[in-house]
């Protein structure tokens, strides 16, 4: 293929540039919406665990230190 066939399918594809910033920007949409639209999807379940899992770290910090102050 010539340079004027490829500037043919170029023009025909609407590739005028290298790289075609309408394909990056429905990319970065299309990554934008999953990384909404997931939490809004597990947002509960994860919430519920995560809570908990700071609770049971903040229950053994405190109790160790309940323990250290009597200790001392």
């Amino acid at each position: 293929m010539s340079e004027a066939d490829y500037e043919i399918i170029r023009k025909m594809y609407g590739w005028e540039s290298q790289t075609n910033p309408l394909l990056y920007i429905v990319i970065i949409f299309l990554l934008i919406a999953i990384f909404l639209i997931i939490p809004y999807i597990f947002v509960n379940s994860i919430e519920v665990k995560v809570t908990t899992f700071l609770r049971e770290i903040w229950s053994k910090i405190s109790f160790n230190g309940r323990k250290i102050l009597r200790i001392r």
